[in-house]
């Protein structure tokens, strides 16, 4: 009888070295497609955002003032601002017109202020000007790869600062012109002193009664507190919007006054500003003695210019700081720490960490975090 045993069992062992090569083959597949499902599941579940480009807008970002209706029977004129008295070009029972000189401080002083401030606003000018030469001209070494990314972006922030230099300048420029024109005090209205209580020579305090004017034909003013901040804003001789509150009754008033007053025991910052007869009476009449009302405050110069964004784009919450997520070009975000300016109430200016073009998030904050990746949804733009 033949010998069959020896060839079953070459059989066996080459259908079991095929069996372990098959299952070799599996388990090195294996990982392979588990990491391709969970390449596919991590960017199922990236959270898609609604993002918008950083654009240059203006938003109107005026606030507002309360005060009240007053009957303007007689005037108490003081000056804003403490000094010795170098005119007094009237006496009880003097006939003044609307805009004659009353009496004038010792205002040397003031006008060295003024050429001085107006000195550093030229000079400011100057470093502007020539920041924005040297960013144009950084731009172009750039284009042709002359020049770095970093300093070419060390220019641009050159300029910035050139520009919020150039800002603070016009600002104190501004004030000491207006500190200037408080050293004069000018009969708001025609009509005759009725009471005096400075003499030449004299020092006065601010907000002290200098002379009381019982006016020709006595109408209404407005009589509101003006908090520190806002008190550059008014000038004297401005004319300023209002309503009544409750009826929104329009009106405009010129500022016959803005600075500090004595009441009680403290200063205050006082506005008190006429209307303008055309207001009294059209349509309802005089205001109503005591009549509540609000004045719309002017903007500072440049307040509600610059880089936009939405407010819905801001977190508050992020690491304790204010700010906002930005989209990279390869989606992931990044929280920026910004520094924010005006607000209309739905768009907001960035004064800093933000740059022309740059994609933030508009919708969808609440669950981000630094590196996250995104599936981005783009829309128009901050107003959108």
């Amino acid at each position: 009888m033949p010998d069959t045993a020896q060839p079953m069992h070459r059989r066996s062992m080459l259908a079991a070295f095929v069996f372990a090569c098959a299952c070799s083959q599996t388990d090195r597949q294996a990982p392979e497609t588990e990491t391709e499902t969970e390449t596919e599941t991590e960017t199922s579940l990236a959270p898609r955002v609604r993002v918008v480009p950083v654009e240059r807008c203006r938003v109107d970002a005026r606030a507002r003032i309360r005060g009240q209706i007053e009957d303007r029977s007689e005037l108490s004129l003081a000056f804003a601002l403490p000094g010795r008295v170098r005119e007094l070009e009237v006496e009880v029972g003097s006939a003044v017109e609307a805009g004659q000189l009353i009496a004038r401080l010792d205002d040397q002083d003031l006008r060295a202020h003024v050429a001085a401030a107006s000195s550093g606003h030229e000079l400011a000018e100057e470093g502007r000007e020539q920041a924005a030469r040297e960013l144009e001209r950084s731009e172009l070494l750039a284009s042709r790869r002359s020049l770095g990314a970093a300093a070419a972006e060390r220019t641009a922030s050159n300029l910035r600062q050139a520009e919020a230099q150039v800002e603070l300048a016009r600002s104190e420029a501004r004030a000491a012109r207006s500190m200037l024109r408080h050293g004069r005090l000018e009969a708001p209205v025609a009509g005759v002193v009725a009471e005096l209580h400075a003499r030449r020579g004299e020092v006065v305090g601010a907000g002290q009664p200098i002379v009381h004017i019982e006016p020709s034909e006595p109408r209404r003013t407005v009589r509101a507190r003006v908090p520190e901040h806002l008190l550059g804003r008014f000038e004297v001789g401005d004319r300023v919007r209002g309503s009544s509150l409750g009826s929104d009754r329009p009106f405009v008033a010129v500022v016959r006054r803005v600075g500090a007053v004595r009441r009680g025991s403290a200063y205050v910052q006082e506005l008190v500003a006429d209307l303008e007869h055309a207001d009294e009476v059209a349509g309802a009449g005089p205001f109503p003695l005591g009549v509540s009302v609000e004045l719309e405050v002017p903007p500072a110069t440049g307040e509600g210019e610059g880089l936009c964004v939405p407010l819905g784009a801001i977190s508050y919450a992020a690491r304790a700081r204010t700010g906002a997520f930005v989209v990279g070009p390869d989606d992931t975000v990044r929280f920026r720490e910004l520094e924010l300016g005006a607000s209309d109430g739905r768009r907001v200016v960035a004064r800093a960490g933000l740059e022309l073009g740059e994609r933030v998030v508009a919708q969808g904050l609440d669950s981000l975090r630094d590196g996250l990746s995104v599936t981005v949804v783009t829309v128009e733009g901050p107003g959108s």
